[in-house]
């Protein structure tokens, strides 16, 4: 189910440039981005390429657009096929989060701290 943050970057926006928080943005994108996508599901490594083109880093969207994305984030785990990604889990973000969860925090605090 999609859920709804809302954030004040007020304080960010005043010390950061909005290029340089675009930057910052892109980075971490694409980080969690390559985390989750090493757990996808790579029958035909349709859904595991899509991710690159289908999502906007700038704006930290990442996206996978394959027709049965969806689908297969709701299948049980056992039914996921390991034979050319042995991570992969039918919720590959949050397998990823849970792998990576900590490494995301530690890397949004290194980048909002830079510079200061």
């Amino acid at each position: 189910m999609p859920a709804a943050v809302t954030v004040d970057l007020t304080k960010l926006m005043k010390r950061f440039s909005a290029k340089e928080l675009e930057a910052k943005q892109v980075k971490f994108a694409m980080s969690v981005a390559e985390d989750m996508n090493a757990f996808t599901p790579e029958d035909t490594k349709r859904m595991h390429n899509s991710m690159q083109a289908a999502s906007d880093f700038r704006q930290g969207l990442v996206i996978w657009d394959a027709d049965y994305a969806a689908y297969v984030r709701d299948l049980p785990d056992s039914s996921i096929k390991h034979g050319k990604n042995p991570r992969a889990k039918a919720d590959w973000p949050k397998a990823a989060k849970e792998a990576h969860g900590e490494d995301w925090e530690r890397l949004a605090v290194d980048l909002l701290t830079e510079g200061a």
